[in-house]
């Protein structure tokens, strides 16, 4: 697996963990990159995503 190849590996598998159920009524993806312990040799990628059903928990 290349470099290139890497990222994308981990952004289908963190969409391929979202429940079925969510799936259909997601409207927004969000992306953060961010460096752990502000390192930049760790950068990490965080995947999120809002669907009614999230939004509704969160108020």
């Amino acid at each position: 697996m290349t470099f290139i190849d890497h990222p994308q590996h981990l952004v289908e598998r963190a969409l391929a963990s979202i429940p079925a159920a969510n799936a259909g009524d997601i409207y927004d993806v969000s992306f953060l990159i961010d460096n752990e312990d502000d390192d930049s040799r760790q950068p990490t990628l965080t995947i999120g995503y809002t669907a009614p059903s999230t939004t509704a928990v969160a108020q």
